[in-house]
Formats: C-alpha cells, structure tokens, sequence
C-alpha cells in the first residue's frame, strides 16, 4: 500500500470513484471549471494579494502582487475570480475594491496545503522532469531550506 492510502485509511480508491462518478469530461464539470480558474498563470498570486482578507483598491493590488501584471490581465483575472464567487468587487463611487468572499478565503486553506505539498516535494518534481529532458524547474533560492 502506497504512503497516500495509509493517510487516507486505505479509502483512496472508494475516494476517488465517488468524487468523479458521474462526472463527464465537461468544460462545465465543476471540478475542472474551478481548477481551471485557480491555475490560470495570475490567480494564485491575485489571491494571494487579498489573503490579509483587506479590501483593495486595483492600484494597491496591482503593488501588492511580487510579480509583473499587465492592467489588463489583472482586470481579466479579477473577473474570473469575481464571476467564480472567490472575490467581491465593490464599487464607491469612481473606486472599485477588491476583497476574497468567505468562499475564496475558505479555498485559501487548502491551496496552502498543496503550495506546501509543492515546495516539500520540488526537487522530487524537478528530478523527474530532468529524467524526461525537460528543463530545470527555477526554484527560488532559500525555498527548499
């Protein structure tokens, strides 16, 4: 029995038959419609900027991400979380402000799980991806330490 079926109790194979029974390969299968959102290349960090649970204002949350966005895929990306029910946008006046629902900071949890789950497992990733001649996975210095 692999490491994962003692976790989980040996329940892994009942697990996943009943998470995806019945489940077509679907654009609108909820469970790729909402993977699809929160792996788009900006999401991650979009919610990551709103994870204090503060409202910001699209400048501030713009600052508030450790990487370069355009304004338009920033606004692109806002949308998609607003419309997936993750973000709220509320509008004073000329300003519009950011803030995570209780549904996006209920999802915060468990994609710290599996941002932990990446990081403990990043060299095993990166070994397996140079053993099919991919390139080097570019791990930040100190992510591993």
């Amino acid at each position: 029995m692999n490491d994962i079926s003692e976790v989980l109790d040996g329940r892994i194979d009942d697990l996943m038959k009943d998470t995806f029974e019945g489940i077509e390969d679907s654009p609108l299968c909820p469970i790729r419609w909402m993977l699809d959102r929160i792996s788009s290349r900006w999401a991650l960090y979009i919610l990551s900027g709103l994870a204090d649970n503060q409202p910001r204002r699209f400048s501030d949350l713009s600052e508030a991400i450790p990487v370069t966005i355009s304004n338009r895929m920033l606004s692109r990306t806002l949308d998609e979380l607003v419309t997936s029910g993750l973000v709220s946008r509320d509008e004073q006046g000329r300003q519009v402000w950011y803030q995570l629902t209780e549904l996006g900071g209920s999802l915060m949890v468990p994609m710290g799980s599996l941002i932990q789950w990446i990081i403990a497992n990043a060299k095993l990733l990166d070994e397996s991806r140079r053993k099919f001649g991919l390139p080097e996975l570019d791990l930040p210095p100190g992510l591993l330490d």
